[in-house]
């Protein structure tokens, strides 16, 4: 896998530069909607594609208010790590060998940071759905003064 591979398939899923890192596109957003609280509506689902590349790393953490599922598409493993609001941390791997434990989908649960590493190859590309659908406002980002703040016990695993 080399740069060329990865900007073919940036180009060929048409996607764009994402706030966190890496590149997105969202693929499907349900038309229909669910009330969350009082005064909020979702719609039940939406579903992305997600690409890391060595030049476009994941930038901070983010905690999304809806579960959210991962799915490996293409390229190396990717390392997932989730902080949960207890302050554990669970650690993945989303890749193609699930022959030596790689997985090829996991699930964040809602309020847990999710932080994503590239292991090796110059991009992963995955899909992420999210249930209720994802909305901008649902989504926190951490930069790294606020989680060596809040969750000193694992700044070194992922600075």
């Amino acid at each position: 896998m080399d740069n060329t591979e990865a900007q073919a398939v940036i180009d060929a899923l048409n996607l764009e530069e994402h706030v966190e890192g890496g590149y997105f596109r969202e693929t499907f957003r349900s038309s229909k909607t669910a009330s969350i609280s009082k005064d909020t509506n979702r719609c039940f689902m939406t579903s992305i594609y997600y690409m890391l590349t060595k030049e476009r790393p994941i930038s901070f953490l983010v905690s999304n208010k809806s579960d959210l599922v991962i799915y490996y598409h293409l390229g190396g493993p990717l390392k997932v790590l989730f902080i949960m609001p207890d302050g554990l941390i669970e650690e993945h791997i989303v890749g193609p060998d699930v022959l030596s434990g790689h997985k090829l989908q996991v699930v964040a649960p809602s309020n847990c940071w999710k932080y994503y590493e590239l292991m090796e190859g110059e991009y992963s590309l995955i899909g992420e759905a999210v249930g209720p659908g994802f909305q901008y406002e649902d989504m926190t980002l951490m930069k790294t003064d606020q989680l060596m703040n809040q969750f000193p016990q694992h700044f070194e695993t992922m600075k």
